[in-house]
């Protein structure tokens, strides 16, 4: 294909021109231009290079290349990627989340006792597909007003993440819904149709991408998943990106979590704990006891369960895994004079290595401050608030004054719902530094979601404001591998976000 013969450009793109940009594209998001994508991709640079006056799309690009992500940037973004969907779209796969991987999730948190779940639809484009699941489970819950359901939506895409905290959607968006259900969950309005707002507080929709930014993350929410559904995703990317990705969607799940793609999706064959499920040719179920210690191939798992009870008969509530002395063995962790290692373990996220290596420093050099409070920050890690707030709190007895501990223990008491002591707790850290970016940060989305929105914004850009007096090169103590430039950029796009909500 010619790119001269593009339909609708007002230019021809050039291949150097071409060049550049996928370079550029990859690097950044992972995301690999196939043949047939190349129309649309240069469509997208020449109307780009129209709206925002420059002369051709080279020198679009090439300011691209020096501004790093700005709203020319996203506006690009937007016009290669495929954010269009509609409501239960692929009917077999809402099909198997309806009648057998969300009934068995909500059977096992019934015998831990922990009327909690935690669903991440990474890629959500316009939030249909968190929406779908939102009505999923008001339907499969009799006592639906007692859970705790944390529904997370991201995206590169802010304009899409955008729209979909609004949750407005065009008749279009409706076609794979059934009339009852749209009468019920959502309201007709002039232009189209609004999800009903109990549906519409569950959702959290926050700019991310899977490629370049960090997680599992306890700031960023991305942690102890239940369920993550990643569909149609993976087709854009590299496969060196791809492996990336489901790495650290590995360390995100929790045990016997899982991870749903699309049918368009290529399997993959990374050493992770992940196998492929019964209940789809594209669901994989995280098998290991969380330890992060053996990774096993992937291979097709036997059919385990016959209903969701018997599943739960072997995972009894107050389970743990159980360590072996082999397993510190195969760690081959040596006496510790510093804390590198752990630290190095906790920003890669493996939770359970970081446990097991806390537990053979404690034993040589005895407890401290910072050890139980990477401790805390494992377990929380991995949805076990209790003892990461015990954790915490044997923490803080030895350092009070601490700030990093006070703002784990708010983000722990978060996840327990305990809004009105994670507050106090996080304004406790900006009592002891006014300047602690992360504590602005977290203090705006806690307001934010206790519906002071004007209070919560004003947080939010204090965060952006010291985010922006920072070095850029400089790294956030709480969020791995976070720089304060990256930080500036993603709260910039979160802020677009926020604004619109009601």
């Amino acid at each position: 294909m010619s790119t001269a013969d593009i339909d609708d450009a007002s230019q021809p793109v050039s291949a150097q021109c071409e060049r550049l940009f996928y370079r550029l594209l990859r690097a950044r998001t992972g995301i690999a231009i196939q043949e047939f994508q190349r129309k649309e991709a240069c469509l997208a640079l020449c109307n780009a290079s129209v709206r925002f006056s420059y002369p051709d799309a080279m020198s679009y690009v090439l300011a691209l290349m020096q501004q790093g992500r700005t709203e020319e940037w996203d506006y690009v973004i937007s016009g290669i990627t495929v954010n269009e969907s509609y409501f239960f779209r692929d009917t077999d796969q809402m099909t198997t989340l309806k009648e057998r991987i969300l009934p068995q999730l909500i059977a096992r948190k019934r015998v831990q006792g922990k009327l909690s779940l935690r669903i991440w639809s990474a890629g959500c484009a316009r939030g249909q597909e968190l929406y779908s699941i939102a009505i999923l489970l008001h339907q499969l819950l009799d006592d639906y007003e007692h859970w705790h359901l944390q529904l997370l939506g991201t995206d590169i895409d802010t304009e899409a993440l955008a729209d979909a905290v609004q949750g407005r959607y065009t008749s279009w968006s409706m076609r794979g819904i059934t009339p009852d259900l749209t009468a019920q969950y959502f309201v007709m309005e002039e232009e189209g149709y609004c999800v009903v707002p109990i549906l519409r507080r569950l959702g959290h929709f926050s700019y991310l991408n899977l490629v370049e930014d960090e997680f599992p993350s306890l700031m960023a929410d991305i942690s102890a998943m239940d369920l993550i559904l990643c569909r149609n995703v993976f087709i854009y990317l590299e496969a060196e990106a791809m492996e990336a990705v489901v790495q650290k969607m590995n360390h995100t799940l929790v045990e016997d979590g899982y991870l749903l793609l699309g049918g368009a999706d290529p399997l993959f064959n990374v050493p992770t704990d992940l196998v492929l499920s019964q209940y789809s040719h594209r669901c994989y179920r995280r098998t290991s006891s969380s330890t992060g210690i053996t990774a096993k191939p992937l291979v097709e798992a036997p059919v385990y369960e016959s209903n969701a009870t018997e599943c739960l008969e072997s995972h009894p509530a107050d389970s743990s895994p159980v360590i072996q002395s082999s397993a510190i063995q195969d760690l081959n962790i040596s006496p510790i004079k510093d804390y590198n290692s752990l630290y190095a373990l906790a920003e890669k996220g493996h939770w359970g290595e970081l446990l097991l290596a806390c537990e053979c420093v404690e034993s040589e050099q005895g407890p401290s401050a910072i050890l139980y409070q990477l401790v805390s920050k494992a377990l929380a890690s991995l949805g076990r608030y209790d003892e990461a707030e015990e954790r915490c709190g044997k923490s803080l007895a030895l350092d009070p004054v601490d700030k990093h501990t006070h703002l784990l223990n708010a983000l722990i008491l978060m996840e327990q719902q305990r809004y009105l002591k994670a507050e106090s707790t996080i304004r406790k850290a900006l009592f002891l530094d006014y300047q602690f970016l992360e504590a602005h940060y977290q203090l705006g989305l806690l307001l934010m979601s206790q519906s002071q929105k004007q209070k919560g914004l004003k947080s939010l850009q204090n965060a952006l404001v010291l985010a922006q007096q920072g070095d850029p090169s400089w790294l956030l103590h709480d969020a791995s591998g976070m720089t304060y430039g990256r930080f500036k950029e993603i709260l910039s796009r979160e802020l677009i976000i926020y604004q619109a909500l009601p």
